[in-house]
């Protein structure tokens, strides 16, 4: 993905989800939140996909020490951020990472999921609904934005690569993707 890519998706995914430099505030003034809850979100981040053969297949042996040191510094770059270019650079820096490992867009999104539903009970339980809400939502919008940057930059690896290796122009790719996609819903449809 280009710079100037970058740029307009970056631009998109503040439109539609309202990231703002006010939803880092707030994250930044429930630091002690985040880190008395730090241990207990990537025990259940990890154990969530170790417990599925799927996603605990793109680790490696003995890795899950490492990767969980990863997921700590991740969580508190968010509380630590701002919504600045270099912050949103690092994002995609992670979804690079996320592409070299060939982690599907599935389980990206499915464990953001389980993130945001972790950290919302947390919130609600400990800091009432008023305020667990309003945190949600501020950590709801960084991550969706972070979500969405990195399946978009998926999408368009995958697509520059698709192009590459067959020499197709980016109309041809468009309408193969159109047949095998309608082929694939009727399939689904007469099953």
């Amino acid at each position: 993905m280009s710079e100037q890519n970058f740029g307009l998706y970056l631009r998109e995914v503040h439109a539609v989800i309202s990231v703002s430099e006010g939803d880092f505030a707030l994250l930044k003034k429930h630091t002690d939140f985040f880190t008395s809850n730090l241990e207990g979100f990537v025990k259940h981040f990890y154990d969530t996909i170790y417990d599925n053969e799927g996603p605990r297949e793109i680790f490696r042996e003995g890795e899950r020490p490492a990767v969980e040191d990863t997921l700590r510094k991740w969580v508190l770059s968010l509380v630590e951020g701002h919504d600045d270019d270099e912050f949103w650079k690092k994002q995609y820096l992670i979804g690079l990472a996320h592409i070299r490992r060939e982690v599907p867009n599935r389980y990206m999104l499915t464990m953001a999921s389980r993130s945001r539903e972790f950290f919302l009970q947390a919130m609600v339980s400990e800091l009432g609904a008023d305020e667990g809400v309003r945190l949600f939502l501020a950590f709801q919008h960084v991550v969706d934005a972070t979500v969405a940057l990195t399946t978009t930059l998926v999408d368009e690896g995958r697509k520059k690569g698709l192009l590459q290796a067959t020499g197709w122009t980016p109309p041809l790719m468009r309408n193969m993707l159109k047949t095998v996609y309608a082929d694939i819903a009727r399939k689904i449809e007469a099953a």
